[in-house]
């Protein structure tokens, strides 16, 4: 059962939506669900054909909470038969990537054969923690156990132009330095294409995500 509510400045209502309002949210071209991890982050997002890409993914600074989040959201895609095809994490804290070395361990049908992860280029990827060993420990794994192969796709004073669908861009942009939050950063595009049926929704710029077309990857350009 879907739960409403009403997103003011300072608080946030129920809100009880009319049956064709109801309607208007089953037909829309984006899904955004936001879990509850408690300290830490993990943002779905939901495209056409059942796509799907995370924004960050990771709870508390221990490893007993990431492993079960990322057990969780992987039981979540295989629930919703969604596809993940690529992981953005804001900035490497393992309370916003933690629960990564579990969903690509994890085995699970639902991670696309070719997963991208779209990241700052700053040093802190690079420095000796379990957390950060552990992760690259299963990125490496997944491509040796056939599952596929991960794209690593670091950004440095660079935005990249990337066609999800018709009607739909994802532009990235991350700046450069040496600390950990040297954040990468997602606008999300839409419009309404000839023939289309359901409307094209802009939406504000939202920290740090990723995007993949349908099929094989199409248009990405750097500058």
């Amino acid at each position: 059962m879907s739960t409403f509510l009403r997103v003011l400045e300072n608080e946030a209502r129920n809100a009880r939506p009319s049956a064709a309002r109801r309607a208007e949210f089953a037909e829309s071209c984006l899904e955004v669900r936001m879990f509850n991890v408690g300290e830490g982050e993990a943002i779905l997002l939901v495209f056409p054909q059942k796509r799907a890409w995370f924004i960050d993914g990771g709870s508390s600074n221990g490893s007993t909470l990431n492993r079960k989040l990322g057990e969780g959201l992987i039981a979540y895609l295989e629930e919703r038969q969604l596809t993940l095809e690529a992981f953005v994490p804001t900035h490497p804290h393992i309370d916003h990537v933690g629960a990564l070395a579990t969903i690509l361990s994890s085995g699970s049908g639902r991670i696309a054969s070719s997963l991208a992860i779209y990241r700052s280029d700053d040093g802190t990827w690079n420095l000796s923690k379990t957390w950060l060993n552990e992760l690259r420990g299963a990125i490496a794994s997944f491509a040796t156990s056939g599952s596929g192969n991960v794209e690593l796709r670091p950004l440095s004073d660079a935005h990249r132009e990337i066609i999800v669908s018709e009607g739909v861009r994802a532009h990235l942009s991350a700046g450069s330095g040496d600390g950990a939050y040297t954040a990468i950063f997602l606008q999300l595009r839409f419009h309404k294409t000839p023939g289309s049926s359901s409307p094209g929704t802009p939406t504000a710029p939202t920290r740090g995500s990723s995007s993949i077309a349908s099929g094989p990857r199409t248009s990405e350009r750097t500058s």
